[in-house]
């Protein structure tokens, strides 16, 4: 019976160490050569995760991208997207503008504007940002004038990000869903989550939600992980572990722990 495992990038398959990324990809490569469907379900869209295609050599059937808003196939054939309203998420840009440290963040799916004010003197980060300037052309009022499935921003604190997300729920939260990362603020059209966009990806593939897998990090992966068999980070939010059904270290330890279920 075919079945399909949806992963988190960031601080799930993804979380610096190089190395574990390799035995990470070598774990899917077995869990595909055994028949099965993966995807990533993440926060990034799709030139995002081009890039880190590009850098480690990850794969993938299908993307659930920007949260659950845009869902393409490993062609970029677009399954699923939903849309803010222009004028609502200029709106909701203008009030995390006013407290966020600078960082913005307008997606269309495929890229859009991304601005970045931050500065860190890891090496990591410092080259994460440069890229992300080479790959988000747009100014956040160009891209507000097309397609929006998503905005966001980050804070420089955790109590200012969870403020602003409450904010931006108790204003527009009949029209959109605020998720709070940490100290990052994403904005998706309303009830859409990595769940209804894991849930577009099962259905394309004729796959029953018991034959469904994920394993996430952090709160915007809760849904998912609540919805389905699934797995949360040792390492992650600790909120999200009372929802998972088993605990690991890695990608590569849930797989083999699913293979062998």
């Amino acid at each position: 019976m075919k079945k399909l495992l949806a992963s988190d990038y960031d601080g799930t398959f993804f979380n610096g160490d190089v190395e574990q990324v390799k035995r990470n990809i070598k774990a899917i490569q077995q869990w595909k050569d055994a028949g099965n469907i993966f995807c990533f379900a993440t926060g990034r869209d799709v030139v995002n995760m081009k890039y880190e295609q590009d850098r480690f050599g990850v794969s993938y059937d299908f993307l659930v991208a920007v949260n659950g808003a845009y869902v393409v196939d490993d062609k970029r054939n677009v399954l699923y997207k939903r849309l803010i309203d222009n004028k609502v998420a200029t709106a909701i840009v203008d009030m995390l503008r006013k407290d966020s440290d600078g960082q913005l963040l307008v997606q269309n799916g495929i890229d859009g504007a991304y601005i970045v004010n931050y500065k860190d003197e890891d090496e990591y980060v410092q080259h994460l940002y440069h890229k992300v300037r080479q790959l988000y052309l747009q100014t956040p009022e160009e891209a507000l004038q097309g397609e929006v499935v998503s905005v966001g921003c980050r804070a420089d604190r955790f109590k200012v990000a969870k403020r602003l997300n409450a904010l931006v729920n108790s204003t527009y939260g009949d029209l959109v869903s605020s998720y709070n990362n940490l100290t990052y603020v994403n904005v998706v059209p309303k009830n859409i989550s990595k769940a209804t966009g894991v849930d577009v990806v099962a259905k394309h593939c004729g796959i029953d939600a018991s034959n469904v897998y994920t394993i996430g990090d952090d709160r915007n992966d809760i849904d998912m992980i609540d919805r389905y068999y699934s797995a949360a980070m040792d390492l992650g939010v600790e909120d999200v572990k009372q929802y998972s059904n088993i605990v690991v270290d890695t990608v590569e330890e849930y797989v083999w722990h699913i293979l062998n279920k």
